[in-house]
Parts: C-alpha cells; sequence; structure tokens
C-alpha cells in the first residue's frame, strides 16, 4: 500500500509492503526526489538479481552495486575534468570538453547519469544542428529551453555545423560515458550506439588549397611589403620564415624560448620541446606555459643553412645580451579570465597579427600560418620522399607495423638523425630571398621589459 503525503515535514511517500520473490521490504519513508530515485534504483537490482535465468542460459547485464547510486551529472562532470587536469590535459582540450558537457546539461539538466539515454543524446544532435553558436554567452539565450533554441535556429534558417565538429562533440561525450562505465557509475554508456561520423569526402572547390604557391612565397616576403609590416616586431620578422623553412607548427614557433636554441656536435638547432616555467612552477612541481600535440612533436632540428645566412644566431645572441627568455618577448599568450595567468596560447596570438597581413596581400582566407607546413610536406612529397622521413621534421605521429622493434631495437645515434634531417631540409628550396638581420635592429624593444610578456 502507498500513502502519499503532502507536508514539507513528513515523507513524500510510504510503502508498507514489498514483495519480490524471496526479497520482502516494510515500511519504506522516501523523503526527497532523489530518495525515490535511489528506491527505485535499488527496486530494478533486486529484481533483475532475483531473476530466474532462462534454460537457455541467458546473461543479465550486471546492474550497480546497492551502494553505489548514480550521482548527478554536474558532480561526475567536475570530477571528470579534474581528473583530465590530472592526466595533464592542456587547458585547451579541457575548455573542450567543458563545452561538449555543459551542452549536455542544457539538454538533460542535473539528473542522476543513470537517467541519461539514447534519446537524451539525439536532443542534444538538434540542439547541435540548430541552436544559435552564441547560446552559452547571449544572456537572451541563456534562459532559452532547447526546444526554444531549436526554434530559433530552424527559424534563422542556422548553417549545419561541420561534421568534425559534431564528430568531436561525439567523442568527447563517448569518453566521459566510458569513464562513467568504466567506474561503475552506469550499467551502459548512452553513446554506444552512436558510431563515428564518416567523411563525406566532397570536395569545394570554392575553399583555397591550404598551401603556398611559389608566388604567394615571394608575396609574403617581398621586402616592399614585409619588412615595413616586420620591422614592428621581432616574432613578425622570424616567425614567417622559422614556418617556412623549418614547418614548425605555429605554436611551435611562437613559444620558443631562448633555452631551445642549442647547438649539437656544432650544428645549431631547434629543440622543440615544453620546459618548465621558474615563476609557475612551486613545491617542486613542473609547471610550463608551452604545449606540444603529442610525444611524436617533441624533436630537435637543424636550423637551415638560410636562417642562419639571413641572421638568426645573430638575433639569438641580442636576446642573451638583454638577458630574454623567450625568442619572442612581445607576443603575448592572453590571459586566463579565472586565474590571471597568461593562457600558453602564443600562436593564436601570432596568428591575429599574419592573418590580416596575408589578407592585405590577396591571400585568401582559410590559408594561415599553417600552409607552411602543408607547402613543405607537399614539395618533399613530390620529390618522392617517404611519409616517415617528412614526419622527421613535421613531427607527424607515424604508424609503425612493429612498434616494438622500433621503439626498442633501432638506435639511431643523434648526428645520424641531424645529418639525415639536414639533408631533407636542403630538398626545400623555395624561390624566395630572405631579408637579413642586422645586428641590434630590435634593441629598443628586447631591452623595454615593460612590454615584454611572460
Amino acid at each position: 500500500m502507498t500513502t502519499p503525503h503532502s507536508n514539507s515535514s513528513l515523507p513524500l511517500f510510504s510503502i508498507a509492503c514489498i514483495n519480490i520473490g524471496r526479497f520482502k521490504m516494510h515500511n519504506a519513508n522516501i523523503y526527497s526526489d532523489a530518495g525515490a530515485i535511489r528506491f527505485q534504483e535499488t527496486l530494478n537490482y533486486v529484481s533483475e538479481a532475483t531473476r530466474r535465468p532462462s534454460r537457455a542460459g541467458t546473461r543479465y547485464p550486471q546492474q550497480l552495486a546497492l551502494h553505489a547510486p548514480a550521482r548527478v551529472l554536474s558532480l561526475e562532470m567536475r570530477d571528470f575534468l579534474k581528473d583530465l587536469e590530472r592526466c595533464n590535459s592542456s587547458t585547451l582540450t579541457v575548455k573542450a570538453y567543458t563545452r561538449t558537457l555543459g551542452l549536455l546539461m542544457r539538454v538533460t539538466g542535473d539528473v542522476p547519469v543513470s537517467r541519461i539515454d539514447h534519446a537524451d543524446i539525439h536532443k542534444m544532435w538538434e540542439l547541435l544542428r540548430w541552436a544559435p553558436e552564441d547560446r552559452m554567452t547571449n544572456p537572451s539565450l541563456l534562459t532559452k529551453t532547447p526546444e526554444e533554441l531549436i526554434e530559433i535556429g530552424k527559424i534563422a534558417g542556422k548553417r549545419s555545423p561541420a561534421a568534425a565538429t559534431l564528430e568531436r562533440h561525439r567523442r568527447f561525450l563517448n569518453a566521459f560515458f566510458n569513464a562513467l562505465t568504466k567506474a561503475g557509475a552506469i550499467g551502459r554508456s548512452p553513446l554506444a550506439a552512436f558510431k563515428p561520423i564518416k567523411s563525406d569526402l566532397i570536395s569545394d572547390p570554392s575553399q583555397p588549397e591550404r598551401f603556398y604557391t611559389a608566388a604567394d612565397l615571394q608575396k609574403i616576403f617581398d621586402p616592399k611589403t614585409f619588412i615595413p609590416w616586420a620591422m614592428k616586431y621581432p616574432h613578425r620578422w622570424w616567425a614567417p620564415m622559422l614556418g617556412m623553412h623549418t614547418a614548425m607548427r605555429v605554436n611551435e614557433v611562437a613559444q620558443l624560448k631562448v633555452r631551445d636554441i642549442v647547438c649539437e656536435n656544432g650544428t645549431w638547432c631547434i629543440a622543440i620541446q615544453k620546459t618548465a616555467d621558474e615563476d609557475l612552477s612551486s613545491r617542486g612541481r613542473a609547471v610550463s606555459r608551452q604545449s606540444l600535440k603529442g610525444e611524436s612533436a617533441r624533436r630537435t632540428l637543424p636550423i637551415p643553412q638560410e636562417l642562419i645566412d639571413a641572421g638568426f644566431l645573430d638575433f639569438i645572441s641580442d636576446l642573451k645580451t638583454h638577458k630574454c627568455k623567450r625568442l619572442f618577448p612581445n607576443l603575448s599568450a592572453g590571459v586566463n579570465k579565472k586565474t590571471g595567468l597568461p593562457n600558453g596560447r602564443y600562436g593564436q596570438g601570432l596568428m591575429n597579427q599574419f592573418a590580416p597581413y596575408l589578407r592585405r596581400l590577396g591571400i585568401p582566407a582559410g590559408v594561415a600560418f599553417h600552409a607552411f607546413r602543408h607547402t613543405f610536406a607537399t614539395t618533399l612529397l613530390r620529390k618522392k620522399v617517404r611519409d616517415v622521413d617528412i614526419a622527421l621534421i613535421t613531427g607527424h605521429s607515424v604508424k609503425h607495423a612493429v612498434p616494438v622493434l622500433h621503439q626498442h631495437y633501432y638506435h639511431i645515434q643523434a648526428q645520424e638523425l641531424r645529418d639525415q634531417q639536414k639533408e631533407l631540409l636542403e630538398l626545400f628550396k623555395p624561390n624566395v630571398a630572405l631579408p637579413v638581420y642586422i645586428k641590434g635592429q630590435f634593441d629598443d624593444l628586447l631591452k623595454d621589459k615593460v612590454k615584454h610578456y611572460p
């Protein structure tokens, strides 16, 4: 017998007796919605645990233990994001997961994670498809329900998100629910029914190719346009040259420190690495503003002769004279509004200055600093260089057919590797004359510490 109550000081409802097989419960009092959910989960567990197995030997999925009721979404999100930080995930990665899980919360509300099912995921896809882009920042949209946001997008004829965007959200959700499944917080992931999004392989002739032609490179480094633009800051002068001749990623170039320029057995090199920043590190824990895309991104490259001839080592000497720690001290990484610390996004600051310069030259949107990597790799590919060799320069991950052999039995001396890299770098010979650095030309900027960023 069930008796509901309206007085808040009394239970929401009481149950005199329940019989499930040989299981009996008497005088159960439920005082809250959360208690009702846990009570229902307990009954589900008892029901499954006491179910008689069929003659065919049917096996039922393992249920949650009685002592492990599902927690609400906000708590699981908080712990999941903390664990990402524990695993040394980048700030950008944590922010990306936060956005995706915030959308899920928008759809489901702060419910126990065990109550999130495939219908909620379908609804989230609808929200991603139709809701306005500023749904999480526009004050007038923050109070709208998912249904209202979807309707607003349909009326406005919102453009469909890219397949890569939807697939990124799917991967983030999949990682979140898989973690909950492994922890025993839920019995089965609601993402299990959703497969990865296939590439549609559609080519858009209106989109520019993501590499520079020979004419583009000559435009970029034309002394009449490049020198007036580049003379404002050291990063404008050297970053495009480094990008063109080393195929480094934009953030790899932008975050370089003076200590990353090293001499190995008489060969000047750039060490693409992540080193601790003393002003951030405390209690024996190393912290760095630098970041790497992955293990394969950590590499050391010989400095191409073209850069040495252009006076790159004279620039390094100037930096040391003025006791600069970073190659480009006038380039900001942005500031985290919550912590007040730099975000470490030096590459974004560089792109914000380089992209408008390209547009002024008539190079179309969509072709940016990253095109230097495409240009380098494409040039070497046309010269029949193997992918695994190109990766020695670009820092791409290469899947080995026999990984144990490559990781543990091949021992290549550093000098052998540098010689091989030099040969590869010499294959890239763009018809571009680099401007020559005049020692001391940035002294005013390098000695003015007020204009420096950490």
